[in-house]
């Protein structure tokens, strides 16, 4: 990907959980709470003293925590999930349902950490193995883009491009979003769209 597009996705997530953490809680019955930067990592389960990537007993804590009956746990353990990428593939199952979570950060995080993991290789002249999960997380994704948090759709839909081609299911809920009230979810979509669409020359090989 080049600099110009990848410096647009940043600033469109930075953005849009920005307006997660502007967002007071009794505006929103599902209860929305303020959203962690995406770029400030939190240190969940001793990661910061962490020497090397968690192993599989470790991933799978992180996983349970996404039902805990904290919010504020179950938000950390999305966003540090994500940030492990598609060392933390069995974790799309317990992310996609997070995304139904009642608290918007949940939400909001949840629907970044499935981007961060199933991201489409760029260059490469395959696609990376994602697990047998993709395509829920993609209709997951996809319902999201009618969320009514602007900063959880504008996540979603951003996510949804980061999966690139292999996306295309949510085509439809993405030309759908072009037409959202949000200036943010409809730029995030009309980026998702060309990702998936492989309109921009030498993003995708």
């Amino acid at each position: 990907m080049n600099v110009p597009k990848l410096a647009t996705i940043v600033f469109l997530a930075a953005t849009s959980l920005g307006c997660l953490a502007k967002e007071e809680p009794a505006t929103s019955d599902r209860g929305a709470e303020a959203a962690p930067s995406r770029t400030s990592p939190v240190a969940l389960n001793g990661a910061a003293d962490r020497a090397g990537p968690p192993g599989p007993a470790e991933i799978a804590e992180m996983i349970k925590s996404l039902a805990d009956a904290d919010a504020r746990t179950r938000g950390e353990a999305a966003e540090e999930l994500g940030a492990l990428g598609l060392l933390a593939k069995d974790a799309v199952p317990a992310l996609t349902k997070a995304l139904d979570d009642a608290v918007a950060r949940v939400r909001g995080n949840a629907a970044a950490a499935l981007g961060q993991i199933l991201e489409q290789d760029i260059g490469g002249e395959t696609v990376r193995d994602r697990g047998p999960h993709l395509d829920q997380a993609v209709a997951g994704l996809s319902k999201s883009l009618g969320d009514e948090e602007p900063a959880v759709r504008t996540m979603a839909a951003l996510s949804l491009g980061q999966i690139g081609p292999a996306a295309a299911a949510a085509v439809p809920a993405l030309s759908k979003a072009l037409d959202d009230p949000e200036a943010s979810v409809r730029n995030a979509a009309q980026m998702s769209l060309a990702l998936i669409r492989n309109d921009f020359p030498g993003v995708l090989k």
